[in-house]
């Protein structure tokens, strides 16, 4: 499976599950008797998932848009968007369908920094925010490595980026760039919680800058 069709299958398994819980709470299973405000926050997030999902695939925004339209009450549209999900989620896993794992293969970019930013300029920010992040720890782990410092703890598990930016702060760079590095691990870590509303677009491509010049500061 994809780097990036896995990130997407699991934003559609999280929202799926709490669609799943709504509708175990209720006692209808058009879900007529479910809460307004579970219903209304089910319904953005699962139209936002499958327009970000379904990169290239204007067929799954289409139908979101249209179950937004069509069924006058939350409830109607909550099934019918649950039910897209599913068939977007089936499709991923097959093959079928063009998600953006298509926009970042290899032979377009010559590195992952330059795939973010794509992302970031088409308005993928989540992604682009995780792909960064991941590389900036990767290169926090080098510049460790090559401090002499270890980068796996005495039990054997790989240290926290965080743990090893605070030891390299020590010996590699200044308290500013620990800093610096601290955030952006810290948005790196909300995007990969599905922390989404808890950073912006802006903040993604400040990072994406921010992590370049780093990395170009203290080369590994």
């Amino acid at each position: 499976m994809k780097t990036m069709d896995s990130f997407f299958l699991k934003q559609i398994e999280d929202v799926l599950n709490d669609f799943s819980r709504m509708r175990g709470r209720s006692n209808y299973s058009d879900l007529s008797d479910a809460e307004l405000k579970d219903l209304s926050s089910f319904n953005v997030r699962a139209s936002a998932l499958i327009e970000r999902a379904a990169f290239g695939n204007p067929a799954y925004i289409r139908h979101a848009k249209e179950a937004q339209d069509i069924f006058s009450t939350p409830n109607s549209c909550a099934v019918s968007l649950a039910g897209i999900l599913m068939s977007l989620r089936a499709d991923i896993e097959s093959g079928y369908i063009q998600t953006a794992s298509e926009i970042v293969r290899a032979d377009l970019f010559s590195d992952y920094l330059e795939m973010a930013d794509y992302l970031a300029v088409e308005g993928f920010k989540d992604p682009a925010a995780v792909i960064t992040g991941s590389t900036l720890e990767v290169h926090l782990k080098k510049l460790a490595e090559n401090a002499g410092l270890a980068v796996v703890s005495p039990s054997g598990k790989p240290k926290k980026a965080s743990l090893i930016n605070d030891e390299l702060a020590k010996t590699a760079y200044d308290k500013l760039n620990q800093k610096n590095v601290a955030a952006w691990l810290d948005l790196r870590n909300k995007a990969a919680h599905g922390e989404y509303d808890k950073y912006s677009l802006d903040e993604v491509k400040l990072m994406i800058q921010g992590v370049r010049l780093f990395m170009t500061a203290f080369p590994a």
